[in-house]
C-alpha cells in the first residue's frame, strides 16, 4: 500500500467521533465550544460532505492522523424502533479503534448511566453527568493540549552555531 503522506498531528484539530443521533447535541455544540475558545477546530466526519473521494480515508482516516488529539463520545444510540433498547454506536467505536492505533491522545466520554462495552471496559473513560459535564471538558481539554504542546524531542538542544564551533575548537 502506497503512503498517504499526511502528517501526525499536523493541524490544530480535534478529531471527534459520536453516533448521528441529534440526543448528543448538547455535549457536541459544548466541546465545539470549548475546542473554539481555545483556537480548536472540531472535526466530525459523520458531518462531512467530500464526494467523489473515498470517504474512509478523506473523512475519517487522514483527519485523525492529523489531529493532535481526539474525542470519543461513548453513549449508545436508542433504537430507531424500540427507544428502550440502547446500543453503542459502532461507527465511533471503530473510529476509537483508529484513534488507539495511531496512538492518539484520546479523551473518552461516556454519560455516568451508561456501561461502556465490554471490549472497552478496562480502558479509562471520562464519566460524566449533564451538569458537569462542561468543567470537566474543560479540564480534559487543557490537559490534552499542554501535553501535545510539551512534547520535545528527545535530548538537548544544541545551542547556536558559534557555541558549537567553539566546543569544538577547544575538543580538538
Amino acid at each position: 500500500m502506497p503512503s498517504c503522506g499526511y502528517g501526525f498531528g499536523s493541524s490544530r484539530m480535534c478529531f471527534m467521533a459520536r453516533s448521528s443521533d441529534g440526543e448528543f447535541q448538547l455535549e457536541e455544540d459544548i466541546l465545539r465550544q470549548a475546542l473554539k475558545e481555545r483556537n480548536y477546530e472540531t472535526y466530525v466526519a459523520l458531518q462531512q460532505l467530500d464526494p467523489g473521494n473515498f470517504a474512509f480515508c478523506t473523512k475519517i482516516c487522514s483527519k485523525i492522523i492529523t489531529s493532535h488529539f481526539c474525542i470519543v463520545l461513548l453513549n449508545q444510540s436508542a433504537h430507531r424502533e424500540r427507544p428502550d433498547i440502547k446500543i453503542p454506536n459502532p461507527n465511533a467505536h471503530l473510529e476509537y479503534g483508529m484513534m488507539l492505533s495511531f496512538h492518539k491522545h484520546i479523551i473518552p466520554m461516556q454519560r455516568e448511566s451508561e456501561t461502556l462495552a465490554f471490549n472497552i471496559y478496562p480502558l479509562d473513560t471520562l464519566k460524566y453527568r449533564p451538569e458537569n459535564f462542561k468543567a470537566k471538558v474543560e479540564l480534559v481539554i487543557d490537559d490534552a493540549i499542554l501535553r501535545f504542546k510539551t512534547k520535545e524531542p528527545p535530548g538537548r538542544p544544541i545551542g547556536p552555531a558559534s557555541e558549537v564551533l567553539k566546543y569544538m575548537s577547544f575538543r580538538v
